[in-house]
């Protein structure tokens, strides 16, 4: 046994074990940079991509916030119209002016960057916790709206559409004239409303039941549209974020 060790060459030995060790080191570092490498040039490709969709998303909420405002400023203008007691007949344009209040908008939000990296679990890859964090406000945010849209439908399918259909003419409200704020090429399939042989309830359309129905259709968008206005808000935010990240990858 001691002549075994007496022929070791412990420096040699020491040596090449070190080298092997710092190989097998190395060899994992290299690994550990290439996959660092890797995730930051994936995480690039979906911050791109997520700045696509909230350029979308952003467009999408403006636009929604702006037809709301429409459709308020007829409810309003209805309002005004009912609210002139000096007047025993309506205008010739009420009808239509009613129907523009009765217009309804819903968004449809862009998502797609957001679930697959959910999804795949590579929303891992987003290093900053801040960007993640309004990533899933903006989420909840777009629940909330959904559900506002959702519960202004039930309204207008259960308190709204019922009076409409007792005492009043849909067919009056010009949702499909040519120059109405619709699709015209959607009213070059359907064709121009009937005239219809009926006159306006004006005795329905100037009761308390109508005008609280009325409000409360108008109440039902103040709330969607207050959710909107946050998640308009939100994509500005997420907007300015992913600028600083995808400039932090440039600059690397």
């Amino acid at each position: 046994m001691t002549q075994f060790f007496k022929r070791i060459n412990f420096p040699q030995a020491i040596a090449e074990v070190s080298l092997i060790v710092f190989g097998i080191a190395a060899a994992f570092a290299v690994q550990a940079w290439w996959e660092n490498r890797k995730d930051r040039e994936t995480e690039l490709a979906y911050l791109v991509s997520l700045q696509q969709d909230f350029v979308a998303n952003r467009k999408n909420y403006v636009d929604t916030v702006d037809s709301i405002s429409m459709v308020i400023d007829n409810i309003n203008a209805v309002f005004s119209i009912l609210a002139d007691r000096n007047s025993d007949t309506l205008p010739d344009s009420f009808s239509e002016t009613l129907g523009r209040a009765y217009f309804v908008y819903t968004t449809t939000p862009v998502t797609g960057t957001y679930d697959d990296m959910v999804n795949s679990g590579n929303l891992r890859l987003i290093e900053s916790e801040s960007l993640r964090n309004l990533l899933a406000q903006f989420i909840t945010v777009v629940e909330q709206v959904r559900y506002a849209e959702l519960s202004q439908d039930q309204g207008f399918r259960t308190v709204q559409t019922p009076f409409l259909n007792r005492f009043l003419i849909t067919t009056d409200f010009g949702w499909f004239d040519e120059d109405a704020d619709v699709d015209l090429e959607l009213t070059a399939f359907v064709g121009s409303e009937p005239d219809s042989p009926h006159s306006v309830d004006i005795d329905a359309v100037r009761s308390k039941e109508f005008w609280n129905i009325l409000y409360s259709w108008k109440s039902s968008y103040a709330v969607s549209v207050q959710q909107v206005i946050i998640a308009r808000n939100l994509c500005d935010e997420i907007l300015v974020a992913l600028e600083l990240e995808i400039a932090s990858h440039s600059a690397e």
